[in-house]
């Protein structure tokens, strides 16, 4: 049986197409998705001196925090393979569950909840503080920073800004009057395939007016993370 086709086969009997539906989800989407948390747990690493970067900041009572647009359940389990206990905080994006109109079949809904459920069960213990955001706070709205500085109660002057994305990172620091750090060591996307995904991919009649961050506004470039330490 062709299981694809399937998909697109409104006329076949509902039975017969739950099956075929139920078992792709079987055959493909779980062991699709059970592969990729293992390998996410088996290479994912952080660059080279972050984590002794990290223990030197915190040793110098430097308060260290993520300002995160993956979606917290994501947010979670990576701190808990990698930065837990090293920073005082991560915000993160809430997680929206499509609209009903968007979802193929329910059984799809329903493998995502079971899938986040235990993503959050595994990263349920935690040293580091989480606080959700909402959807809307993604960079480069300034709200989620706005948080943070009140949240801990610093001035924009106080703060320094580490990240890799000059149209994200950049842009939403510089809306602050915060010194920013562009981390160009985690800048991996070559030219053309950025040029891909902002331009080529999108729908015809939809503008493609991404601010460019201006060059004045980048403190410093770090081709490595304990680069950092001579900023605080």
């Amino acid at each position: 049986m062709n299981i694809h086709g399937c998909w697109k086969k409104q006329d076949l009997p509902g039975a017969i197409f739950q099956i075929a539906l139920t078992n792709s989800l079987k055959t493909s989407l779980k062991p699709f998705w059970a592969s990729l948390d293992n390998n996410r747990k088996k290479y994912l690493r952080p660059f080279p001196l972050v984590l002794d970067t990290l223990r030197e900041l915190r040793e110098r009572g430097v308060k260290i925090v993520a300002l995160s647009d993956a979606p917290d359940y994501m947010a979670r389990i990576r701190n808990k393979q990698v930065f837990d206990g090293l920073l005082d905080a991560v915000y993160a994006l809430e997680t929206v569950e499509p609209d009903e109109e968007d979802v193929f079949q329910p059984i799809s809904l329903e493998h995502g909840r079971e899938r986040i459920n235990s993503v959050l069960a595994e990263a349920s213990e935690l040293s580091t503080t989480f606080r959700v955001l909402p959807k809307d706070f993604e960079k480069p709205c300034p709200k989620g920073l706005d948080q943070i500085l009140e949240d801990f109660d610093v001035f924009p002057q106080e703060a320094i800004f580490v990240g890799d994305s000059l149209a994200k990172d950049g842009l939403v620091a510089a809306s602050r009057g915060i010194r920013f750090v562009w981390a160009h060591y985690g800048y991996q996307l070559p030219a053309e395939y950025e040029e891909i995904v902002n331009y080529s991919l999108k729908p015809e009649g939809i503008e493609c007016t991404q601010k460019v961050l201006p060059p004045s506004l980048i403190n410093a470039v770090a081709a490595r993370y304990d680069e950092l330490l001579s900023y605080v």
